[in-house]
């Protein structure tokens, strides 16, 4: 038994001579001993740190190729809201190059008008394309009425302009009217031939213009005719100006039928004049 402690005595002391050795040569040689650990611990860790750093490098720029830097996003952010103002712009110059040609129409014809006529902008219309039937902003107090007359002003020749008839006024609020159109397929508008005075009546829509035809079967009705209202029937005044002949044709029961091009754009109206009916000159049959 004493034996064994002894040999176990031995050995720890051996090992602890061992590391006290090991101790003093790291201490007495630090100039050779540290870079060399140096260079083991490079050997083990560079190339996980050339990994890393090429990953993190490769993810930097992964994320500039995909989103831009700072500097990049913020010019890129800046670059398309003053697109989008650019747009705006464009828009609003558009409506108004748009509205040029309308206005000043407007404008002259308010000029030498013998008529009463109220300035009104449309406010709402039924859910389709073109304004067959449409709301107006004045009604009672403004003096409105049923029956009364919607025109524009449009250019007759170089140095004339005329009222354009765009419908007529079907029920009224007090700060609202109603209007139905030309365009509508119940409407019907008696008309004369402004180069002939022969006589007709409007009374339908194609699928390019409005259609009617003429009473007389051997009419000299042509392509290029103006028409105006007549004032027959009681409902338009006369010679409120209603379009131009684009197609004249002879039916086999010997009508001739005609296709009619207004000159108002029903599919963009936004302002309107209304005509007070009582002034109009009219024709009764």
């Amino acid at each position: 038994m004493n034996q064994e402690n002894k040999k176990k005595k031995i050995i720890s002391a051996s090992i602890t001579i061992v590391i006290l050795i090991i101790l003093m040569i790291l201490t007495s040689r630090p100039n050779k001993v540290i870079p060399m650990a140096e260079d083991i611990l490079g050997s083990v860790f560079n190339p996980l740190n050339k990994a890393v750093s090429y990953t993190s490098s490769k993810g930097r720029d992964a994320f500039v190729y995909v989103f831009g830097t700072r500097k990049m996003r913020t010019e890129n952010k800046e670059l398309k809201e003053e697109n989008e103002n650019l747009k705006k712009e464009i828009a609003i110059y558009q409506s108004l190059i748009a509205k040029a040609e309308f206005l000043e129409d407007e404008y002259n014809l308010l000029k030498k008008t013998e008529f009463n006529l109220t300035p009104a902008y449309i406010i709402s219309k039924d859910p389709n394309n073109f304004f067959i039937n449409f709301t107006i902003d004045k009604g009672k107090k403004d003096g409105v009425k049923a029956g009364d007359i919607i025109v524009t002003g449009q250019k007759y020749t170089d140095s004339n302009y005329i009222e354009s008839v765009v419908g007529k006024v079907e029920s009224v609020g007090n700060n609202w009217a109603k209007v139905s159109s030309i365009i509508d397929e119940n409407t019907s508008i008696s008309f004369k031939n402004a180069r002939t005075l022969e006589l007709g009546v409007i009374d339908g829509k194609g699928e390019k213009g409005l259609s009617g035809y003429v009473f007389d079967s051997e009419s000299d009705i042509k392509v290029g005719d103006k028409l105006l209202t007549s004032g027959l029937g009681g409902v338009f005044p006369r010679d409120l100006y209603i379009g131009e002949v684009i197609d004249v044709k002879m039916t086999e029961e010997l009508v001739v039928q005609i296709l009619v091009e207004s000159k108002v754009d029903f599919s963009n109206l936004y302002r309107v004049l209304v005509l007070d009916r009582n002034e109009g000159q009219y024709e009764q049959d």
